[in-house]
């Protein structure tokens, strides 16, 4: 990785001692020179943070899977065949489609020069198109551990929500505890006949068999809380990077494709390469945000699930009242939610900022751009 970024930044230094109408990636105007420049240092973080990282990294990984094992194995989470085969094809589709890209654009830059020289330093530039592969691979994984930790969430859920509709049975009292107990209210047994309701569908479950379960899962949602943790602190400083890239590059695409209108020959190959720069940078940022977005909409689905288990089973058993109080204490307090570096929250909400942004600065480039026409 150090050699690559020493070749980058030697093809950056031949590139800018060219003429101006001989450059191939930072072109005559200071503004390409200024975008140039920003697209690569952050291509060289983002790689740069993926490899020196990485022995740190995967430690981290390989505790995470581990947790997430014991995890699985105490909510038997068994994964479905169907949702395996998509996602390892959905794993290999999108390296293989961000190296056509890339070579694309390696091409859409070589195509149009002649000169030996400029081959040259085109081929220096190599560097940045595997650097952008690098942190391909490195956004997958870390889409990948968000979405296990998704499934782990989902399960918790799943045994909410079977423990929502057994049917308890009370288990046998003490003589003391029959006599603390208050006295039912007289009622007619006619009235009884009509108003009682009727037993919801599920499993007989005991007071003692729901406990152990509210405390099983108090348990594992605690751990799930510690493995968020964990992959914030991991991850924090690539997302950071990551999500710099994917503005400044969704900014960019459409600024690019304005710059190479004026080659009519080859107008419909950049318009077509261009538009897959920008479904891929899209693409990108819904694989650091949406798989945090469903994890947090689950963890809001526990807070309800377990509210309506409170108010259903709290009042039967006063030890299934403490548990239930202490789950729901123990949600309240963690909170654990995907903030890199604690800076922002990964939710939707952040994708349409990032988009509203991306809207205002293309409308002010667009504008630049034919007031430097006219002029």
């Amino acid at each position: 990785m150090t050699i690559f970024n020493a070749v980058m930044l030697a093809a950056f230094v031949l590139d800018i001692c060219q003429e101006p109408g001989q450059r191939i990636r930072i072109g005559e105007m200071t503004l390409q020179m200024f975008v140039w420049i920003s697209d690569m240092l952050l291509m060289m973080m983002i790689a740069s943070v993926a490899v020196y990282m990485a022995p740190e990294r995967m430690n981290h990984l390989l505790q995470m899977l581990e947790q997430l094992r014991q995890v699985s194995t105490e909510l038997k989470i068994s994964p479905s065949a169907r949702s395996e085969r998509i996602k390892m094809i959905t794993i290999v589709c999108i390296p293989l489609w961000a190296a056509a890209i890339l070579i694309a654009d390696f091409y859409s830059f070589l195509a149009g020069f002649s000169d030996g020289k400029m081959w040259y330093i085109m081929c220096m530039y190599g560097p940045y198109y595997v650097g952008n592969l690098m942190g391909v691979i490195v956004l997958l994984q870390w889409s990948c551990a968000v979405l296990a930790v998704h499934t782990a969430v989902v399960a918790v859920n799943d045994e909410l929500v079977t423990l929502r509709r057994a049917n308890l049975e009370l288990e046998p009292t003490t003589v003391l505890e029959d006599l603390l107990r208050p006295p039912k209210t007289e009622r007619n047994t006619l009235v009884d006949c009509f108003t009682k309701q009727a037993k919801t569908p599920g499993d007989t479950m005991t007071i003692s068999q729901a406990q152990s379960t509210i405390r099983r899962l108090a348990l594992s949602h605690e751990r799930i809380s510690e493995l968020t943790r964990q992959l914030n602190a991991t991850n924090g400083i690539f997302l950071m990077f990551v999500l710099m890239s994917t503005f400044i590059r969704l900014v960019l695409t459409p600024y690019y494709l304005l710059l190479r209108f004026d080659h009519d020959e080859r107008i419909m190959y950049e318009l077509v390469l261009q538009i897959n720069w920008s479904l891929f940078h899209v693409l990108t940022l819904l694989l650091t945000i949406e798989p945090c977005h469903w994890t947090q909409e689950q963890r809001e689905r526990t807070q309800i699930l377990l509210s309506h288990l409170i108010v259903h089973l709290a009042p039967k058993s006063e030890k299934l009242s403490r548990e239930l109080d202490q789950f729901a204490k123990q949600i309240l307090l963690s909170n654990a939610k995907y903030m890199p570096l604690g800076v922002y929250a990964l939710a939707r909400p952040l994708m349409a900022t990032m988009l509203g942004g991306v809207t205002t600065y293309l409308v002010i480039i667009i504008q630049f751009q034919k007031i430097s026409d006219q002029l």
